[in-house]
């Protein structure tokens, strides 16, 4: 039990010095390899299909693009189709935001980390106020209804 704490300790502080692209890279290839785990079970498919094909259909769903190699309704099972589903949602919102949301709603704050992370994720210019009623170009007596 000893090793197994310390092996997560070990991890833990080699995830805390990544930079927040890194982490955003690490965050996005684990939800790629979580597919792959559940896309290449034998309940998520009704054919046979090759690894390759499954990795490209879950990256492309966790990157939102929709391609795919073969039809979702005739080559997966329901399961499959809901790990499918489940992957274009996450990568639709997106990880630091669902996690983000996750830390918020239970009432803590996020770390500075976090913080950095999530604004590698949405890049937003220096100096942006989304209250800034002042900077606002286009105010209410400009809009023709």
């Amino acid at each position: 039990m000893k090793k197994i704490y310390m092996y997560f300790q070990l991890l833990k502080n080699y995830l805390r010095k990544l930079k927040p692209t890194q982490a955003l890279v690490l965050g996005f290839i684990s939800y790629i390899v979580g597919g792959m785990v559940f896309i290449s079970l034998p309940i998520s498919s009704l054919i046979s299909i090759p690894f390759l094909d499954n990795l490209f259909n879950i990256v492309s769903a966790v990157s939102t693009t929709g391609l795919t190699t073969n039809s979702l309704k005739d080559s997966y099972s329901i399961f499959g189709q809901l790990v499918f589903l489940v992957m274009f949602q996450l990568g639709g919102i997106g990880y630091m935001s669902i996690s983000s949301f996750t830390i918020l709603s239970i009432g803590n704050s996020l770390s500075s980390t976090r913080e950095k992370i999530l604004s590698s994720e949405y890049t937003i210019p220096k100096g942006f106020n989304i209250n800034d009623d002042e900077s606002d170009p286009v105010k209410d007596s400009d809009i023709a209804v």
